[in-house]
């Protein structure tokens, strides 16, 4: 193996190690413990004698070759099409060649009525190679990661406006039909250990691909798929459903307004932090501000009842102040001023500079 070894190599040698077919023999360098021996080696001394500058190490030392080395399960040929086992030493694996595969399924061949998939020509008597590997390459990658997927499970991760329903049931069925995939119960596939051998030992009429050649897809201009952003979020919104169902009551009466509406602020804030936890302190300020907001307005105001019970009221004369008199005032009235205060901004931190999060970088705009 090559430490470059590209991924679907590697990808195939690991299926193949963790089948049995296959195991990984490691070339390593002899061992010998006496000091300065020459090299290369494996010692008690580690990579570095006589010092502990580590940097000074030739990197090479520190790699060594990687055989794969066939085991009596090794399968000769492609996995999907087994070819059968050599009588004698002259026929070796890497001389074999792999058996063709089925040929992808083109309806149009026997229904002049079917649905084209997008790899028939147009008159659905041939297949159009490179667009059969790009469908393939859709449907192979989500089903690998997701076990019992359905055709429309895969549909819904694959890119939009790339393959429809009917094509995926078509590659599908025909993956089932080579012995990559496996149907279960309930309508779902599941790859099988050889699925990587579906596009076979070499790609046809791939130097004809027009599209390949000529159209490039540009990350920056690559419109952001919605089903990685909600996969994404999937724990916040679990969260925010929950603590919804949680706070709000099943029967609301009357006076049970404020208790909803803290609530529906709960969930709120419960949401805002989970969708951005670097704010997390300017959104739990933001809201305890605002149900400070809404307890001031629910407290009723003074009422005669609140009033001493040792002044009789009905037969106390009001105090008039005459013109020029003086007034007495409690202290507190007396240090206030008439004038406005300016009050610092709660969002602004002293001296007027914006609001610096806990972890020491500028807040980002709120969701």
């Amino acid at each position: 193996m090559s430490r470059c070894e590209e991924d679907g190599s590697f990808a195939a040698i690991m299926l193949m190690v963790s089948e049995g077919t296959v195991k990984l023999a490691p070339q390593l360098p002899p061992v010998h413990n006496e000091f300065n021996a020459p090299l290369p080696k494996l010692s008690v001394w580690g990579f570095c004698e006589g010092g502990y500058n580590h940097r000074a190490i030739d990197r090479g030392r520190l790699f060594w070759d990687i055989h794969v080395v066939p085991t009596d399960q090794y399968k000769i040929g492609n996995p999907l099409q087994t070819l059968p086992q050599p009588s004698s030493p002259v026929h070796s694996p890497k001389t074999a060649v792999w058996n063709s595969l089925a040929e992808p399924p083109l309806p149009g061949k026997h229904d002049a009525n079917a649905l084209l998939p997008i790899w028939s020509s147009i008159d659905g008597q041939n297949v159009t190679w490179p667009w059969w590997y790009r469908v393939l390459n859709l449907v192979l990658q989500p089903l690998i990661f997701l076990a019992g997927a359905t055709p429309a499970d895969v549909l819904s991760h694959c890119p939009e406006n790339t393959t429809e329903l009917f094509e995926v049931e078509l590659v599908l069925g025909w993956l089932e039909s080579v012995g990559a995939v496996k149907k279960t119960i309930g309508g779902g596939y599941i790859t099988l250990s050889g699925f990587w051998a579906a596009f076979g030992d070499q790609l046809h009429d791939i130097e004809h691909d027009w599209f390949g050649e000529h159209v490039k897809r540009k990350a920056k201009n690559h419109e952001k798929q919605r089903w990685r952003v909600d996969y994404n979020l999937r724990h916040s919104t679990l969260q925010a459903r929950t603590t919804q169902r949680t706070d709000a009551p099943p029967m609301e009466e009357e006076g049970d307004t404020n208790i909803s509406d803290a609530g529906a602020v709960e969930t709120n804030t419960t949401r805002q932090i989970l969708k951005n936890p670097k704010q997390q302190y300017r959104i739990m300020q933001k809201a305890l501000n605002t149900r400070q907001v809404q307890n001031e307005q629910d407290q009723p105001g003074p009422s005669t009842t609140d009033r001493p019970t040792n002044v009789d009221w009905q037969t106390q004369p009001l105090a008039v102040a005459k013109p020029g008199a003086s007034v007495s005032r409690t202290p507190e009235a007396a240090n206030m001023s008439t004038e406005d205060v300016d009050m610092a901004d709660a969002d602004m931190g002293a001296g007027g500079e914006e609001d610096i999060d806990a972890e020491g970088e500028d807040d980002d705009d709120m969701y």
